[in-house]
């Protein structure tokens, strides 16, 4: 929801910059939204061994690892120490924020553009 004083809510504001602040990064860097090919990937704690649990809750780059697997849905069994399933239930969990609280923008927003309909 957009306030009085021009600011987004956080629920929308996360889905928002999750979606768009990454498919920016990728179309300004002339880069594939292959997760592999983005710059920090060096950095993370599983560029040179498989990711597990335990190596996922030391590494550097969680957070940007958990951001580009929701928003590329990336189908690897581990990211940032989440299942498949796991970032399933978190993208959904970001996107009824986003509905609950305001329908409107979250139409704007929407790749559709079309309101959500309640399940």
């Amino acid at each position: 929801m957009i306030t009085a004083d021009n600011t987004v809510n956080a629920a929308v504001d996360v889905w928002t910059v999750a979606r768009w602040d990454y498919r920016a990064h990728v179309v300004t860097n002339a880069l594939s939204d292959r997760w592999r090919r983005v710059g920090w990937v060096s950095a993370a704690a599983c560029s040179d061994q498989a990711a597990t649990v335990e190596l996922c809750a030391v590494c550097p780059v969680a957070s940007e690892c958990l951001a580009a697997a929701l928003i590329i849905e990336d189908p690897a069994p581990l990211r940032a120490g989440h299942t498949v399933r796991d970032r399933l239930v978190l993208w959904q969990e970001l996107e009824d924020a986003a509905w609950a609280d305001d329908p409107e923008l979250y139409a704007l927003l929407s790749p559709t553009g079309q309101m959500r309909p309640d399940r």
